[in-house]
């Protein structure tokens, strides 16, 4: 029942309800793989609910990362987004494009909210939502640009999270 509720909101580029997300993400969270080795929540929370929702049931993140990012690149990003139906691998039309493989071309898939419309409409909703999150987590929140290259952004995260391991450290 929940995946044709996901899959009309995804279609629309909306929100999924609060509650069934949550419900998602906590239910996962308490895996013994990520009570083991930890977790990274990638767009969760997206809303004050939901943050709420995870310190009410007792989880505290680490870290809060915001990766800052034009709205015309995000939109830009997501469009040229194409995904391999065997393997899963996702590639990028300019920034990551396939092998010039006659069948890996004919696997390729792009999901039902990658388009422009759908991106509109969850930037305005991430706007709408992301100060109160920010908010709720502003001693622990760190911000990246976004907008570099792939390897650049992510230098700058593993910089930010060691950053963060050695404040924690220390406290």
């Amino acid at each position: 029942p929940h995946i044709s509720t996901i899959k009309q909101c995804m279609e629309a580029g909306k929100l999924i309800p609060d509650n069934l997300m949550t419900r998602l993400i906590l239910d996962r969270l308490r895996s013994r793989d990520c009570q083991e080795r930890g977790y990274i929540l990638d767009g969760y929370p997206r809303t004050l609910a939901q943050a709420q929702s995870l310190q009410d049931a007792g989880i505290s993140p680490d870290v809060f990362l915001l990766l800052n990012v034009r709205d015309e690149d995000a939109i830009k990003r997501v469009i040229g987004r194409r995904t391999d139906s065997k393997t899963g691998h996702v590639y990028h039309l300019e920034y990551n494009p396939p092998p010039n493989d006659p069948e890996i071309l004919k696997r390729l898939i792009i999901r039902s909210d990658d388009t422009v419309d759908s991106m509109k409409v969850r930037l305005k909703q991430f706007r709408a939502n992301v100060a109160s999150v920010e908010n709720w987590y502003r001693e622990i929140k760190r911000e990246v640009d976004g907008s570099s290259s792939p390897s650049e952004v992510s230098r700058d995260i593993d910089a930010t999270l060691k950053q963060m391991r050695k404040r924690k450290q220390r406290v």
